[in-house]
């Protein structure tokens, strides 16, 4: 797997071990709860189709974050409450994954993000 920069803010990506979480798989301490096998991971869809990988933690906390951030307008509804559970991941595992240290996320998640803040016109 070969790096390439971040899609949102340009810098240079890093290799590394993640959790299956698209969001939080990254960070550490969710290779920490992976391994304490203290998480579920489910495939779900949000904001019109979009599908990622989120640990529960995740799942749940994902209205908390910024709608400017993900480009949204505001009283756009994008919570838990408005995202489809697809299927729990039946055999999680981690796996090297390019990651932006400047952004903190890892690529799917935040190309994710680019995905939403600028929709395909269709």
């Amino acid at each position: 797997m070969g790096t390439e920069d971040c899609p949102l803010c340009g810098a240079p990506m890093e290799v590394r071990n993640s959790a299956p979480c698209e969001q939080c798989g990254g960070d550490p301490e969710s290779l920490d709860r992976f391994g304490a096998r203290d998480q579920t991971y489910h495939l779900v869809r949000v904001l019109g189709g979009a599908e990622l990988i989120l640990c529960t933690g995740c799942m749940l906390d994902f209205g908390s974050l910024d709608p400017n951030f993900l480009g949204l307008p505001v009283g756009t509804p994008y919570g838990f409450e408005h995202m489809e559970i697809v299927r729990e991941i039946s055999a999680p595992a981690i796996r090297a994954d390019n990651y932006c240290p400047e952004c903190e996320y890892r690529l799917k998640f935040l190309r994710f993000v680019k995905e939403v803040r600028s929709p395909a016109d269709g």
